[in-house]
């Protein structure tokens, strides 16, 4: 008689290996019936806590790509233990650059542009700040607009990119 141990563990909306980015963290939990076992993540680094049946795992840097192997050990008395195996998918975080600061004048016109690396599908969203005068229209969803700001001052252009499968996110600053 061998008993299922693995069955119940769950992390992503049910699945059990999954895919995140560097600085993220996913909840992992086992639901158990029986109470006759006791349970055991390992390896320790990157999680919450090790002896309990949920746990948080976090992706921590370097920003590099790796495969985490995360074994739950079940056991009870008189059985001998089970590990179950979950595999989580870490990929870098995008490293987002835009261009050197501006200066320019009143209604001249200077164009920003974004570049991600590593190449992929992100969506883009712009913001300025202040946003009154900056010359950024709502909803500029773009690698890059022209900027014409429409009042005297010091403004902040903030671009955010989120890469689409995996839903990581970088932000970056260009001052005009």
């Amino acid at each position: 008689f061998i008993k299922d141990f693995g069955h119940g563990i769950t992390i992503n909306n049910g699945k059990r290996d999954t895919s995140l980015c560097v600085g993220q963290s996913i909840n992992i939990v086992h639901t158990r019936v029986d109470t006759t076992f006791s349970a055991v993540w390992t390896p320790a680094a990157n999680l919450s806590c090790t002896n309990c049946l949920n746990t948080v795992f976090t992706a921590n840097p370097p920003n590099l790509p790796s495969t985490q192997n995360l074994f739950l050990r079940i056991s009870a008395i008189g059985c001998p233990a089970a590990d179950s195996l979950i595999t989580i998918n870490v990929s870098p975080k995008p490293v987002l650059t835009l261009s050197s600061s501006f200066n320019i004048c009143i209604n001249d016109s200077v164009r920003l542009a974004a570049a991600v690396a590593p190449s992929g599908t992100y969506t883009y969203a712009w913001s300025a700040s202040p946003s009154s005068g900056s010359g950024l229209s709502t909803g500029q969803t773009n690698t890059s607009f022209t900027a014409t700001p429409t009042a005297a001052g010091t403004f902040v252009y903030t671009v955010v990119a989120i890469d689409a499968a995996l839903g990581c996110v970088t932000s970056s600053t260009v001052t005009v």
